[in-house]
């Protein structure tokens, strides 16, 4: 997790930094080869633990991005995938702090 995060955080300057051409095209890049190709089948897994985990890391990359171009294909990812969508509807409410913050009493 280490190793990705520190790849997310220098992808997040590199397009934050980036010509505007540059950080669109590789945000694109990051939105096929990685929430496409990789992560939606894990969101759509039939193992739970998969699905939680991939959903944790999902919310920790969404939490941390600062660059404009990066957070656009996150939202473009997570609202406009038909079958991704409630999917992850359904999993704001799940019992575990990483995918949903649940307030306490």
């Amino acid at each position: 997790m280490t190793n990705f995060f520190s790849w997310w955080d220098f992808l997040d300057h590199l397009t934050r930094d980036a010509p505007q051409v540059l950080a669109v095209q590789l945000s694109r890049c990051v939105h096929q080869s990685w929430l496409v190709d990789v992560l939606q089948p894990q969101l759509l897994h039939m193992c739970e633990q998969v699905v939680l985990v991939s959903t944790s890391v999902l919310c920790a990359a969404v939490r941390l991005v600062q660059s404009s171009s990066l957070l656009d294909q996150l939202v473009h990812f997570l609202l406009r995938t038909d079958t991704l969508t409630p999917l992850l509807l359904q999993h704001c409410d799940h019992i575990s702090d990483q995918v949903s913050p649940h307030q306490t009493s």
